[in-house]
């Protein structure tokens, strides 16, 4: 995959998680109410923080997650860090199975499919192949062609050389090597 196409993808969902953060900050009392009913839910009697300090916490956490993944920043470490930020906020916030209104239970189902979608998104990211390997892997290559051709020129140099040094003379390329012809026979020849 191409450089390009790599950032094109992280600054196309980072901004979900930088604009999602922005919300949970600013909303926080809100759906602190949300994180006391999901914990409820699994048994959790009491936080070890407040559930609005959870909220700001993940708030800030998708927000610079999100930011970093945008730049290119750790990116495999922040699409991680997202994922473990973005299913919990999915099973709290997007609880389908429990909504008796179908219109309510669509709009969640559709909510926790797209975050599911966007969970396999940034696994695709954090799996990708680190990329730095590639590009330093393609620079050697390409200074190890460069050494070989440099070597291949001084080789044909040097025969050369030998060749004048012995009495030949260069008279051109035949089929991809040099022809030399011998003293003796391009005078015979030219008479």
């Amino acid at each position: 995959m191409s450089k390009l196409l790599r950032f094109i993808g992280r600054a196309a969902i980072a901004p979900v998680f930088i604009v999602g953060g922005k919300n949970a900050l600013d909303n926080s009392e809100q759906l602190s109410g949300v994180v006391e009913q999901a914990a409820d839910k699994l048994g959790i009697k009491e936080l070890p923080v407040s559930s609005n300090l959870l909220v700001q916490a993940n708030g800030v956490s998708m927000m610079g997650l999100g930011t970093a993944l945008g730049l290119g920043i750790f990116p495999r470490l922040a699409a991680l860090g997202l994922v473990g930020s973005l299913v919990p906020t999915t099973y709290a916030g997007h609880r389908f199975w429990e909504e008796s209104e179908p219109e309510k239970k669509n709009t969640q189902a559709l909510s926790f499919a797209l975050n599911t979608a966007i969970v396999g998104g940034l696994l695709n990211i954090a799996a990708a192949p680190r990329t730095k390997h590639k590009e330093v892997s393609k620079k050697e290559s390409r200074r190890a062609r460069k050494a070989e051709k440099k070597a291949a020129r001084a080789e044909r140099k040097a025969k050369i050389e030998s060749a004048k040094s012995s009495g030949l003379q260069k008279v051109g390329r035949t089929g991809g090597k040099l022809a030399f012809l011998t003293k003796c026979h391009s005078k015979c020849h030219s008479k």
